[in-house]
C-alpha cells in the first residue's frame, strides 16, 4: 500500500498541473478574444458613426448596373480595374437594400473581420501564446484606413484582402482540398480588381520555396491558371483609361518613385489628413522599408521555410505599393498620403509581426529579435496614436462633407456644375444623366428618410464662395490646426456671404467682426430656416470662437 499512494499522489499532481495549465490557456484565450472584440467593435462603431448613404465619386461607375444588369456592365473597365465580382456583390446588396452605401460599408467591415480571423488562425503556429497574437487585430483594425472604411466602393479591396490571405494560407497546406480553395480564391481575386492579380506571383513565391512531391504539378497548374486569368483580364484592356497619368510617367523618374513609395509606407503611421507632412512620412516609411528589407534578408539567410506565409504577405503588400506608385506617382506626393492606400500596408505590418514571432519561437530572444520587435511595437503605437490624433477629426469632416454631398445629390436639377464636381463626381453631365435612374428606382439617398429634409433645404451653401474666404487675425489661432473649427468657419462664411443684409450690417473690416459673426451663427443656428441644418452642427464651435475673440479684444 505504501507503494500505491505515491503513484496516486503523482497522478493527482499531474492532473492538477494540467488543469492549471488549461485554465491559464483559457484565460489567455479569453483576454486575446477580448482585445480582438474591442478592436473590431471600435472599427464597427466608427463605420456606424461616420458613414453616410450617398453615391460618392467612384460609386457612380456602379449606378448603370441597376438600369440593366449585363455581363458587359459587370465586366466594364473602371480605371485600371476589372471588378466583376465586387460589381455583382454590389448589385445583389443594392437590390436588397436600395443601393445603400452604409450597407456596403458594414459588409466591408465584416469582410475585414473574416480576413483578420483567417490571419490569426494561420498565425497560431508562429506562437505558443494567444497573448502574442493580440497586436494582429490591433494593427489590422487601425483607423488610419478611415477612407477605405467610409467608402462603399472600397469593398473590392477588402474582398481581395480576405481572398489573398485565405489563398496564401491554404497554399501552405499539403493536402488537395486546401490547394483547391487557394486556386478558387486566387481566381476570384483576379476578377475583383487589378491588385488581385498580385496573388499569382505571391503564390509562385511559396511554391518556389516549398517542399513536397506534388510541388511541381501544383506549380504548373498554378502558373497556367494565373497566366490564363491575366490574359482574360487584359483582353481589350484600354491602357489610356487608367484614371490618371500614364503609367509610363514613372519610368525614368526613380527619385520621385522612391519618394512616393516612402511616403506611401509611412502613411500607415503618419496619416496627416489635410496637411502634407512629406518629411515625417518619408522618415517613418524608410523605417518600415528598412524593417522589410532586413526581414527578407533574414529569411533568405536563415532558410526559414516555416515562415514562408508571412514573407509571402509582405511581398504581396510591397507589390501592391508598386502598382500604386506606377499608377499614381504622376499626381504628385500628396496622393501618397491618401488614407485609402494604407490597407495593404497594414497587412505588411501585421505580416512583419508574425514573422518575428516565428523567429522568436524557433531561435529564442536574440538581440536582433529584440530590436525588430521594438521597432514594430513603435510602429504599432504610432499607428494608433495617428488614428486618435488625425483619423477621428478627419472622419468627422468627411461625414459632414458626405452629408452635403447627399444634399446636393437630392437637389441635382438646380445644383451648379462646379458644386457637383466638387462633391459628387468630376463629370456633372454623367451625374445628371444617371440621376433619374436613382430617383425612379429609389436608390441610395432617394430611399432614405432624409431625402425630404434635404429637398426642403435646397442646395447646401458650402462651396459658393464668390468672395475670398476671410480668416481674420483674431480667428487664426482658434482655427489653425483644428479641421472641424475651420470647416465650421467655412460654413458660417458661406451662409454670411449669401446674406446681403448681414454683409452690409457687419462688414469684415468692422471691429469685433469675428466675435459678432460667431454670435450671429449661434443665433441663426436656432432659427427654423434653410440654413439651420448647416449651422446647428457647429453651434459649440461658434460659441467657443465668440468667447475666444471677446477675450482677445478685452486684452490691452
Amino acid at each position: 500500500m505504501d507503494n500505491v499512494e505515491p503513484r496516486a499522489d503523482g497522478r493527482n499532481g499531474r492532473s492538477a498541473s494540467m488543469m492549471e495549465r488549461a485554465r491559464l490557456l483559457w484565460a489567455h484565450v479569453a483576454v486575446a478574444a477580448a482585445f480582438v472584440a474591442f478592436s473590431a467593435a471600435y472599427l464597427w462603431l466608427f463605420v456606424l458613426r461616420f458613414s453616410v448613404n450617398v453615391v460618392f465619386w467612384d460609386d457612380w461607375s456602379q449606378v448603370p448596373l441597376f438600369a440593366r444588369l449585363t455581363l458587359g456592365r459587370l465586366w466594364a473597365q473602371h480605371n485600371e480595374n476589372r471588378m466583376l465580382v465586387p460589381n455583382l456583390i454590389t448589385y445583389v446588396l443594392g437590390r436588397a437594400d436600395h443601393f445603400n452605401a452604409r450597407t456596403e460599408m458594414v459588409v466591408s467591415a465584416l469582410i475585414l473581420m473574416a480576413a483578420v480571423a483567417v490571419l490569426m488562425r494561420a498565425g497560431r503556429r508562429f506562437t505558443g501564446s494567444p497573448y502574442l497574437l493580440i497586436p494582429v487585430p490591433v494593427i489590422m483594425f487601425g483607423l488610419v484606413q478611415w477612407q477605405d472604411a467610409l467608402w462603399a466602393f472600397q469593398l473590392a479591396w477588402y474582398l481581395i484582402l480576405l481572398l489573398v490571405i485565405t489563398a496564401l494560407a491554404a497554399l501552405g497546406r499539403t493536402s488537395r482540398a486546401p490547394y483547391g480553395i487557394a486556386l478558387a480564391c486566387a481566381v476570384v481575386a483576379s476578377f475583383s480588381s487589378l491588385q488581385g492579380l498580385i496573388v499569382w506571383p505571391a503564390g509562385a513565391f511559396l511554391f518556389a520555396w516549398s517542399e513536397g512531391g506534388s510541388r511541381r504539378a501544383r506549380w504548373r497548374s498554378w502558373a497556367a491558371t494565373g497566366l490564363m486569368c491575366m490574359i482574360v483580364y487584359l483582353y481589350r484592356f484600354h491602357w489610356s483609361n487608367t484614371g490618371g497619368p500614364s503609367p509610363l510617367v514613372s519610368l525614368g523618374r526613380l527619385g520621385a518613385d522612391a519618394h512616393f513609395l516612402l511616403i506611401l509606407l509611412g502613411t500607415i503611421v503618419y496619416e496627416t489628413g489635410t496637411k502634407p507632412g512629406y518629411a515625417g512620412a518619408s522618415i517613418l516609411g524608410g523605417l518600415v522599408l528598412l524593417v522589410c528589407a532586413y526581414t527578407l534578408a533574414d529569411w533568405v539567410r536563415g532558410r526559414r521555410q516555416g515562415l514562408n506565409f508571412p514573407v509571402a504577405l509582405i511581398i504581396f503588400g510591397l507589390l501592391f505599393d508598386g502598382t500604386v506608385v506606377i499608377g499614381r506617382v504622376g499626381f504628385g506626393p500628396t496622393q501618397a498620403l491618401a488614407s485609402r492606400y494604407t490597407l495593404y500596408n497594414l497587412l505588411v505590418l501585421g505580416a512583419l509581426y508574425l514573422y518575428w514571432l516565428g523567429v522568436r519561437r524557433t531561435t529564442g530572444v536574440r538581440p536582433m529579435v529584440r530590436a525588430m520587435t521594438a521597432a514594430l511595437v513603435f510602429l504599432i503605437a504610432m499607428e494608433w496614436a495617428s488614428a486618435v490624433a488625425i483619423a477621428l477629426p478627419v472622419a468627422g469632416i468627411e461625414h459632414h462633407h458626405n452629408e452635403w454631398a447627399a444634399d446636393i445629390l437630392v437637389n441635382v436639377p438646380h445644383a451648379p456644375n462646379r458644386l457637383i464636381q466638387k462633391t459628387l463626381w468630376p463629370d456633372p453631365a454623367y451625374v445628371r444623366r444617371e440621376y433619374p435612374l436613382l430617383v425612379r428606382e429609389r436608390l441610395s439617398t432617394f430611399a432614405s428618410p432624409d431625402r425630404a429634409r434635404f429637398a426642403r433645404l435646397g442646395v447646401v451653401p458650402f462651396g459658393y464662395f464668390s468672395l475670398p474666404l476671410v480668416v481674420p487675425p483674431a480667428a487664426r489661432k482658434a482655427l489653425t490646426g483644428h479641421p472641424a473649427a475651420l470647416m465650421a468657419w467655412k460654413v458660417l462664411w458661406a451662409v454670411y456671404e449669401q446674406t446681403p443684409a448681414e454683409r452690409r450690417r457687419l462688414p469684415p473690416s468692422s471691429p469685433a467682426f469675428v466675435q459678432k459673426l460667431a454670435a450671429w451663427g449661434v443665433r441663426k443656428g436656432t432659427h427654423p430656416n434653410r440654413d439651420q441644418i448647416y449651422l446647428r452642427r457647429y453651434r459649440h464651435e461658434y460659441a467657443r470662437l465668440a468667447l475666444t475673440a471677446a477675450r482677445g479684444a478685452s486684452r490691452p
